[in-house]
């Protein structure tokens, strides 16, 4: 790849992306986070988004778990129920960790 080749190019340039960036950034700010963290936060959100992105294509049986060498993952993938169902409330658990997280490190409360 050649370094002038725009079509590989991954620096985000869209004013719109940039924007919503920048009101991210500054909702952390205004938090209390502190600044040291702020790309760090963003950067997390960033991650979650895209791996639950991937998460939610992945197959019905992401797993081939036998019960006599793997039951506790055995149990917890059968009470997580269908992948939709388990996609979902893993998306939803992520947020409130994520969430959680974030804010033990402000000023003030965000969450």
């Amino acid at each position: 790849m050649q370094d002038d080749d725009e079509s590989w190019e991954q620096t985000v340039r869209a004013e719109a992306v940039l924007q919503m960036y920048e009101d991210l950034a500054a909702a952390l700010e205004r938090s209390g986070l502190p600044q040291r963290d702020v790309m760090s936060a963003i950067s997390l959100i960033d991650y979650f988004a895209l791996g639950s992105a991937l998460e939610s294509t992945a197959p019905d049986k992401v797993w081939d778990v036998s019960t006599e060498h793997h039951p506790t993952l055995r149990r917890a993938l059968q009470e997580a129920g269908p992948t939709g169902d388990r996609v979902n409330r893993a998306f939803d658990f992520g947020v409130d960790a994520l969430l959680a997280g974030i804010a033990m490190r402000t000023k003030h409360r965000i969450y």
